[in-house]
This record gives structure tokens, C-alpha cells and sequence, in this order.
């Protein structure tokens, strides 16, 4: 992780939003919604005004938005009521790319910090479809922050 990363990161306060929403979506193991309907979920995600490509083998809703020749995704691997979140950027003409699973961008970061903690982060879980409409809605909001942040470093220059 460069340094410019970490700024980027540290600007968004990642990681201490990503804890505050895994403390928010961390229900018992015996109240997680198991199956979900994958139409669903790809209304919810419309109702949000974006479009999903959802890719069956690994579970994951993709949105992807283009801007300014820098290729923005926000993904969703869901699987047995728990959410693994990807924010990636990626500039189109040379394929240098950052960001990752949150979990992975989270450990990365205090590693770069050298304050690594050791312990593993979990996933957010959800209940139901309103927990997950919420959850999503937390999702979306920092992915626009992101988004901007990204457009506006240097660390595509």
C-alpha cells in the first residue's frame, strides 16, 4: 500500500467506519438470514439507483461506475446472511488498481501503520432484507465518498 493509499484511506476514516458498521450488523449466528433471493437483493440495489451484475459462482453483486477514465466498483459477496464488501478503483488505461475487500484494505492499512492488531475482522451479518437495505444504504453513501476521494487524489496522477 502506498502512501498515497493510506492517505486516501485515512481521509475516509475506513476503518473506523468499517468497525462501526460491522458493530451494527453483527447478529447472533442463529438469526442470520441463511437464504436470500437474488432478485431481491437486485431490487434493493436498484432502489438505491444503481445496477448490479451478479455473477452466480462467487455470489457477488457488482456495480461498477465510470468517471473520468478511472473505473469505480462496489461489490457485494453474499453468502449465508453475511456481506464481504469490495470497494475498488482502477484506471482504465494502465490497469493499476486500488482497494479491495474491506476486511483486506482494513488489515492492510494497520499493517502500513504498524499497528497491527493480529485480530481478524468479521463480516457484517443482516437479519432480514430491511437490515440489509440499510446496510447498503451505509454502503452506498461511503462508496459516493470514495468515489470523490479517489477523483480527487493523486494517486492516479
Amino acid at each position: 500500500m502506498k502512501n498515497e493509499e493510506l492517505e486516501l484511506y485515512d481521509t475516509l476514516d475506513m476503518c473506523n467506519w468499517y468497525r462501526e458498521l460491522l458493530s451494527m450488523y453483527n447478529c447472533d449466528s442463529k438469526e442470520i438470514m441463511r437464504k436470500h433471493d437474488r432478485k431481491v437483493i437486485e431490487k434493493i440495489i436498484q432502489e438505491f439507483g444503481y445496477c448490479s451484475i451478479y455473477y452466480s459462482e462467487s455470489k457477488i453483486f457488482s456495480i461498477i461506475t465510470l468517471f473520468g477514465g478511472i473505473e469505480f466498483q462496489c461489490n457485494f459477496e453474499i453468502k449465508d446472511g453475511l456481506v464481504n464488501i469490495y470497494l475498488i478503483s482502477r484506471l482504465i488505461q494502465s490497469e493499476f488498481q486500488i482497494g479491495n475487500s474491506l476486511i483486506i484494505t482494513c488489515r492492510m492499512i494497520e499493517i502500513k501503520k504498524n499497528s497491527d492488531s493480529g485480530r481478524y475482522m468479521l463480516l457484517p451479518r443482516f437479519r432480514n432484507y430491511e437490515e440489509l437495505h440499510s446496510l447498503f444504504r451505509k454502503v452506498f453513501t461511503k462508496y459516493e465518498e470514495y468515489k470523490i476521494a479517489v477523483f480527487k487524489s493523486s494517486i492516479f496522477i
